[in-house]
């Protein structure tokens, strides 16, 4: 069925009432729109080129060279959630079936093109956290497990600090300084007791990836 021939339904006469009855969409689809065929070549090599990266960073979670990344943000199509919606109504009131395939494979590039670019993030803050952290000299050890721990959980104390790496207070307290020293950790309570320091580096490329969104 081509999109430009689509039906969306058609109204039933009910008792006092009309009811809509949607048309089926399990057809192969064919279409005249040359945009649909530019989107969707755009959205599969958008797609293509964020699984590479997940692969990459699976490989580095595997042989524990990156912890699992806390992706703990909506992503640009729950963001559109409205929008979605809309086009779903444009659907049934125009029949415009072409109008929400367009949408939707504009919505997976840019999500796809998001997702990458916060793995190419992730990836080139990786690289430069080990580049500073080669600088603690025997203290290196202690650094990367902390890294591991930050990037499922952002915000640590310097207790948890020293329960994630079996260290004293003291240890923990200097190694907290040497990352607020080198941009990695910053405190985010403002109090003398009970700190909580945060991995900002990291989570700043989610709230950048928010407000692109």
């Amino acid at each position: 069925m081509k999109f430009e021939e689509f039906k969306s339904g058609k109204y039933r006469q009910q008792y006092q009432y009309k009811s809509f009855l949607p048309a089926k969409i399990n057809h192969e689809w064919t279409w005249d729109d040359p945009r649909i065929n530019v989107l969707l070549e755009k959205a599969n090599r958008a797609l293509g080129e964020l699984n590479a990266f997940t692969l990459i960073t699976l490989y580095l979670v595997n042989h524990g060279l990156l912890a699992k990344p806390s992706l703990y943000l909506s992503d640009h199509l729950e963001k559109q959630r409205g929008a979605y919606y809309d086009s779903l109504t444009r659907v049934r009131e125009s029949n415009d079936m072409g109008h929400w395939c367009r949408f939707f494979l504009k919505g997976v590039s840019e999500t796809a093109e998001n997702g990458k670019r916060t793995f190419q993030k992730i990836l080139s803050l990786r690289q430069d956290i080990e580049r500073r952290i080669v600088t603690l000299g025997r203290r290196a050890e202690n650094g990367r497990k902390l890294i591991l721990h930050l990037y499922e959980h952002p915000a640590v104390s310097i207790r948890q600090i020293m329960d994630v790496l079996g260290i004293q207070f003291n240890p923990a307290r200097s190694l907290v300084a040497s990352f607020m020293d080198m941009g990695i950790l910053k405190e985010i309570t403002g109090q003398r007791r009970n700190r909580l320091f945060l991995f900002e580096p990291y989570f700043k490329i989610f709230a950048d990836r928010e407000s692109e969104i």
